[in-house]
């Protein structure tokens, strides 16, 4: 006999941006996700300088940070990774955190992109 599970998810939507993404499984949390969507806004994009700030930071996650872009999901701790996915000034990218214990990294990582890098 085979039996079906079914994962569940429900999708918050806060005052601010991001994006709270809950895995429900046989009515228990298993674990909130944090995405949100950012434009780079700087004049070079998202060259070497920011790709490798952006890993740098990520490496701090216990679990597992994303980049995403046109569909495209890399490894944030990588900046080789981030560089592949080539994105120029005005580019829609998601950043995304596997878990709600990363926070502080995920927020770190939100505040460099939206400040241009610094450059």
């Amino acid at each position: 006999m085979l039996r079906l599970v079914i994962s569940i998810e429900s999708i918050v939507f806060l005052p601010y941006s991001t994006i709270f993404v809950i895995k429900i499984f046989h009515n228990k949390v298993l674990f909130i996700v944090l995405k949100e969507e950012l434009i780079i806004t700087n004049e070079l994009g998202l060259h070497a300088r920011p790709a490798a700030m952006i890993a740098k930071i990520a490496r701090k996650a216990k679990a597992e940070i994303w980049l995403e872009k046109d569909g495209q999901k890399v490894d944030a701790t990588s900046m080789i990774d981030i560089l592949s996915i080539a994105c120029q000034k005005d580019s829609k990218i998601v950043l995304e955190a596997d878990s709600s214990d990363d926070e502080l990294v995920f927020e770190e990582i939100l505040k460099i992109i939206q400040e241009g890098f610094g450059e």
